[in-house]
């Protein structure tokens, strides 16, 4: 089923801090945010204010009335598309429809285009295309957080994620290269809490999947 399109955008945050996380692992990474990484740590602190920017942004965008447009258009077209015995009018409807969430797609990835190739990714290049979302700079500033805030948070917790999960499986024998140990254990134990918050920033607003 079609993806509503407003998804694109919600899971913009993720895709600018993910190929951040990936350009950091390579060799010859950023030196600077190498040690960022090393010495940040996680805490219940900043974790709960992680949360609060995530659940404004979520919010926000469901109150928007560009992206309330693009949703109901999608909800529109699903309930069209999964209807039998339609009618020529409501095929018609399926069309026109279809050209308007294509459109507030190609919309929405204009304003986030792939960071996949981007090895030269940084923190600041990650906190400056978040800034730009649509409503991140503020549900940033509502929960009192800077966009570079935000985006060291989202790096630690990705790279902690991805050790915490080699671990739960018993594959991890030794802590990977600048990887703190402690915010591998701080995932694990706060980790419904870290899933809420990428499920605010992923799925914003709910609509077709």
């Amino acid at each position: 089923m079609r993806a509503l399109a407003i998804a694109v955008v919600c899971g913009t945050v993720l895709t600018i801090t993910g190929s951040s996380v990936r350009a950091q692992q390579k060799p010859a990474a950023n030196s600077q945010d190498d040690a960022v990484l090393r010495t940040y740590r996680m805490t219940p602190a900043i974790l709960q204010k992680v949360g609060a920017a995530a659940h404004a942004f979520a919010q926000a965008m469901q109150n928007d009335p560009k992206y309330k447009s693009a949703m109901a258009a999608g909800r529109e077209l699903e309930a069209l598309q999964d209807k039998e015995n339609r009618t020529e009018a409501e095929d018609r409807r399926i069309d026109a429809l279809e050209k308007q969430v294509d459109a507030a797609q190609k919309e929405f990835e204009a304003l986030a285009p792939s960071n996949d190739s981007d090895d030269s990714q940084t923190i600041a290049d990650a906190a400056r295309k978040i800034a730009s979302i649509p409503h991140m700079a503020d549900a940033l500033a509502s929960a009192g957080l800077t966009a570079r805030d935000f985006a060291t948070f989202e790096m630690a917790m990705m790279q902690a994620g991805l050790a915490a999960g080699f671990k739960k499986a018993g594959l991890l024998k030794q802590m990977p290269p600048g990887v703190p140990p402690e915010n591998v254990q701080f995932f694990l134990d706060h980790e419904s809490e870290l899933q809420q918050i990428q499920k605010d920033l992923a799925g914003g607003a709910e609509g077709p999947g």
